[in-house]
């Protein structure tokens, strides 16, 4: 039986551990605890799951094993575990596991995960904003995990507007994200619940830095760049730079149409409501395209319950 409770504090123990060695082959769980993989001897095959590197020198051992790779949508590491492993375990590690891996692996530029509840046409919110809640009490208390296991959580000016939200951890145990607010012209953070011990960034285009803001917080991070492009890179990479390597956009559709826009998201995950809306604002709003094949296509996707709705998670 998972001890679920001491499972998700390994998780966030993991997520601050110490930088790895070159040893390092990636993790196994047992009895709930999670430690590094150096080498064989540190996997007992009847007893663990592990995440583990693509290029892991143990990969052709567990393939000769009783193990089984499940389908996650990370590019750089891969889950293992028996044949015999439970479905709510497996869909625990499964959502939570790389996240706390993911600041432990090298890249360039920060981790990108997009999270949004819309209903099944697709929407976010009514026309006049009205989206509390699409999503239901399990999808909250899983948003709030996925906060606590990045370094930043991302929305931009209209989220702020219209759910007055906090963007905390206060459903789990867990240390709170930077917020990270992104407007050109936002003009103060009143909707913003104040929380004084959270660190509030205000992300900006170069171009509005003269323009002011009516807050206590004056943290700005501008980007530039020639184009929509070259600025949200240059944005992630300056995010990347100040130690935010993992960051969580809950919204709103523009902010995360700019992202998709821009090819600078690695996860997309949406929780489908049993509801249609039949106006109101779509969760993410593309380019015109003729064909089908010029469709942006999720990969190495999973679906899962949360609660009495389903949720997919899918590599861009």
């Amino acid at each position: 039986m998972t001890d679920f409770n001491q499972l998700w504090s390994s998780l966030l123990a993991q997520k601050k551990e110490s930088v790895l060695d070159q040893s390092n082959q990636g993790w196994v769980l047992e009895n709930s605890k999670i430690k590094r993989i150096n080498s064989a001897d540190d996997i007992d095959f009847n007893l663990h799951s592990a995440l583990m590197f693509i290029n892991s020198s143990l990969d052709y051992g567990l393939h000769q094993t009783n193990w089984q790779q499940h389908t996650i949508p990370f590019e750089d590491i891969q889950l293992w575990s028996p044949t015999s492993i439970d479905t709510l375990t497996l869909d625990f590690l499964k959502l939570y596991w790389p996240l706390a891996a993911i600041n432990h692996i090298q890249k360039e530029k920060s981790f990108v995960l997009v999270h949004m509840a819309a209903s099944l046409d697709g929407r976010i919110a009514t026309k006049c904003g009205d989206s509390k809640w699409i999503g239901n009490d399990q999808n909250l208390k899983h948003a709030h995990r996925l906060r606590a296991l990045v370094d930043g959580v991302m929305v931009g000016a209209r989220t702020i507007e219209y759910d007055c939200p906090s963007l905390n951890v206060r459903h789990v145990e867990g240390e709170n994200p930077v917020r990270l607010v992104l407007s050109n012209k936002l003009q103060n953070l009143k909707k913003l619940q104040p929380i004084p011990e959270v660190e509030t960034l205000i992300v900006r285009d170069k171009e509005y830095q003269n323009k002011k803001i009516d807050s206590d917080n004056q943290d700005f991070l501008f980007f530039e760049g020639d184009n929509e492009k070259d600025k949200i890179e240059n944005l992630f990479k300056k995010l990347f730079s100040r130690g935010i390597k993992s960051i969580l956009i809950e919204g709103g559709a523009q902010t995360v149409s700019s992202m998709l826009r821009t090819e600078v998201v690695d996860v997309v995950q949406i929780h489908i409501a049993p509801i249609l809306l039949g106006s109101g604002k779509h969760w993410a709003c593309l380019p015109e395209i003729e064909a089908i094949a010029q469709s942006k296509k999720l990969k190495n996707t999973f679906w899962c319950k949360m609660g009495d709705t389903q949720m997919i998670t899918g590599l861009l």
